[in-house]
């Protein structure tokens, strides 16, 4: 008795690392917080002048938004927005 098998070992091995992690996570700052909020989809009517690449420099999307717009409302790669058309925006 006394010994432990291979699990019990990498257990004892990482677990103050998993504790040190877990613990690190509830000391997010104002930014932190702010980045962990989720994001939202609005509905939009598009309008005269409105272009993806206009409407993806206020979107909340991080990389790539025109694209990510595009693909999202399935008018990826190139087609253009529609007086009237109803899109999902991402805020």
């Amino acid at each position: 008795m006394g010994y432990l098998n291979e699990e019990e070992k990498d257990f004892q091995k990482y677990d103050p690392a998993f504790m040190q992690i877990i613990k690190s996570l509830d000391r997010l700052d104002e930014r932190g917080r702010d980045m962990s909020k989720p994001l939202r989809i609005k509905r939009y009517i598009a309008r005269q002048g409105d272009t993806y690449k206009k409407l993806a420099n206020n979107s909340a999307i991080s990389y790539n938004a025109e694209e990510q717009l595009r693909l999202l409302n399935g008018d990826y790669p190139d087609q253009a927005l529609v007086v009237g058309q109803v899109i999902k925006l991402v805020q």
